[in-house]
């Protein structure tokens, strides 16, 4: 192992802030939305671009070493501490309602980067285990679906009308978030009934992956209830929706206005480079486990986060995705900032 693997712990930067404010309380526990929202954009802005791809032997050396893939299980000792620890604080009479919801965003904004984003990545290993670790990262977020329609659903219709996770031109991030939270869930339920039905298996069944997770997600919110009561279980319940709207909001940036073109009547282009938005902007890569580098995960699906390549064919955000998920709360701004970019690359891609 070389010293420069070690940048992946800056991924417990997110969680590290949010366990800090919730114990010293009062000014501190701004500390994890001040770093995520207005200095690590800042940063990014100011620190030049890397898009430097490791060498073949360097990639070998990676894609084997442990560290990379302990660093993801530790995310979830660390998320159902950050659950824990806010549950406590809950229940302390001398926490304020400003900083009852300030660190109920913190531990949302964990759930999502440190939480489905990690979940994301351990749904694509084969290891059973991994997979296992995806489907009890999910359990705080109410998102049992996820993997099911991300990896058959998404992976196979990403850039056409059949994939709700994909953002259409001019489309807000809000009606997104309605179109995408309830589209996922109808699409994962069709995908399974079809797994369940091909493996001769009810859908009701410890086999299938979202009944476990509706299982596991009503131990979870009783087990919250019965030692925390029902102030820290509402809380629980919030900071879950805050998680997987901010992957919602993830999923909005990294395909907005990005189509593939239909070459039949129900037959579309490859996937490719093109149809993913990229950031090589240092800070959001380190922290989100290159989930930034986009265009090549879905093009090599199963391609761990650690050796991911930038792939010049795509399309690349002018700022971080940080940065990009405040610009889209804001939709004019969003369309001007993205708008421009989004139609120089078709332009230059038509013209190929």
């Amino acid at each position: 192992m070389q010293v420069k693997d070690l940048k992946y712990l800056m991924g417990y930067s997110l969680p590290a802030l949010a366990i800090a404010g919730m114990i010293l309380k009062g000014f501190f526990i701004w500390l994890l939305p001040v770093y995520a929202f207005l200095l690590v954009p800042i940063a990014e802005q100011l620190i030049p671009l890397n898009s430097i791809n490791l060498s073949t032997s360097e990639k070998q050396r990676k894609r084997v070493h442990p560290i990379f893939d302990w660093m993801l299980y530790l995310n979830v000792p660390i998320i159902f501490t950050c659950i824990i620890l806010m549950c406590f604080q809950i229940r302390n009479p001398e926490v304020s309602l400003l900083e009852k919801i300030v660190m109920n965003i913190s531990v949302g904004v964990v759930l999502g980067a440190n939480g489905i984003n990690v979940a994301h990545e351990l749904g694509h290993r084969n290891r059973k285990y991994e997979k296992w670790l995806a489907e009890i990262i999910l359990v705080p977020v109410f998102y049992s679906h996820f993997t099911t329609e991300h990896n058959i659903g998404h992976h196979n219709y990403v850039g056409t009308h059949r994939d709700p996770a994909t953002a259409k031109r001019n489309q807000h991030v809000f009606s997104f978030w309605w179109q995408s939270v309830t589209g996922c869930f109808a699409s994962a339920i069709q995908h399974q009934f079809k797994i369940s039905k091909k493996k001769n298996e009810g859908f009701i069944s410890l086999k299938n992956p979202i009944v476990r997770g509706w299982i596991l997600q009503m131990i979870y919110l009783g087990l919250i209830y019965l030692f925390f009561g029902t102030e820290s279980l509402l809380y629980c319940i919030n900071a879950g929706i805050i998680g997987f709207l901010l992957l919602e909001t993830i999923n909005y940036i990294e395909h907005y206005g990005l189509s593939r073109k239909l070459t039949g009547a129900n037959t579309y282009e490859r996937i490719s480079a093109r149809h993913s938005w990229n950031s090589d902007h240092t800070f959001g890569r380190i922290i989100l486990y290159e989930l930034t580098r986009h265009s090549d995960h879905h093009y090599h699906t199963g391609k761990k986060y650690q050796i991911l390549d930038h792939i010049d064919p795509s399309p690349q955000l002018p700022c971080g995705y940080p940065a990009a998920i405040l610009i889209s709360f804001i939709p004019p701004v969003w369309y001007k900032m993205v708008h421009p970019v989004l139609d120089k690359f078709q332009a230059d891609h038509a013209a190929i």
